[in-house]
């Protein structure tokens, strides 16, 4: 983004500096990272954010609008695509906020609440119905899986006494 105004205008040292402590911490830093740090990534981000404003004005100016809108934005960030779908999904989860709130705002909602409740309710029995099916499955692969061993084992010991049976046969015989 090309600045149209030099972005040293209405700077404030330190904005973003606790912010930005914890964002460095989260990402492996020590818990007190070095000031210079700190205040290099505060400037990087200031001048990102004004730059993004004086674009997103100069887009609103071109479509001979006065106020800036959120499309303006998007636009000023369009040639960025992990930004501009981190945006979306931002204003997305907003709306999906908006649309919560609301629903324990009015009267309206609250019937709305109490149906998506017992539709919550009805996935929830689904879920457990599909558990015991799964449970049900496992124990009857138990069960042939015992059947299989204990014929295997009758067999086994059927041939055994075949083959005693057979060799006193023939003990018997040789004498």
């Amino acid at each position: 983004m090309a600045s149209i105004e030099p972005t040293h205008k209405r700077r404030r040292k330190g904005l973003f500096a606790n912010d930005l402590r914890s964002l460095l911490f989260a990402f492996g830093d020590v818990d007190s990272p070095d000031q210079e740090t700190v205040a290099a990534l505060d400037d990087i981000l200031q001048d990102f954010i004004i730059d993004l404003c004086y674009e997103a004005s100069r887009v609103s100016r071109t479509a001979h609008r006065t106020k800036i809108k959120v499309d303006d934005f998007k636009f000023a960030i369009r040639k960025d695509a992990r930004k501009l779908a981190r945006v979306e999904d931002l204003l997305m989860l907003q709306k999906v906020i908006t649309d919560a709130k609301k629903i324990f705002d009015d009267k309206e909602g609250r019937a709305l609440a109490k149906k998506n409740e017992k539709e919550r309710e009805r996935e929830r029995e689904r879920e457990r119905k599909k558990e015991r099916e799964r449970e049900n499955e496992k124990m009857m692969a138990a069960a042939a899986a015992a059947m299989a061993n204990a014929t295997a084992m009758a067999n086994a010991a059927a041939n055994a006494a075949a083959n005693a049976a057979a060799a006193a046969a023939g003990n018997s015989s040789d004498s």
